[in-house]
């Protein structure tokens, strides 16, 4: 369900826009990013998160992705 929220996001972002991605369990966080660069956009970083709630879900990772 992560990426396809997040291919939607993407779709609605311009070209050059960069957007944060929380990333809960080992799934997500092996396969969206992978799957966010197959379409041609860029990771710009990927990291752990501590102690960090976003929209009211625990995180365990987060990434900054540009929309090419």
């Amino acid at each position: 369900m992560t990426f396809i929220k997040t291919k939607l996001m993407l779709e609605r972002m311009q070209p050059g826009q960069t957007c944060e991605i929380c990333l809960q369990g080992a799934e997500p966080l092996a396969m969206v990013p992978k799957s966010v660069i197959e379409l041609g956009h860029k990771v710009v970083e990927l990291g752990p998160v501590f102690n960090q709630i976003t929209q009211h879900k625990q995180c365990s990772h987060r990434f900054l992705v540009t929309k090419n």
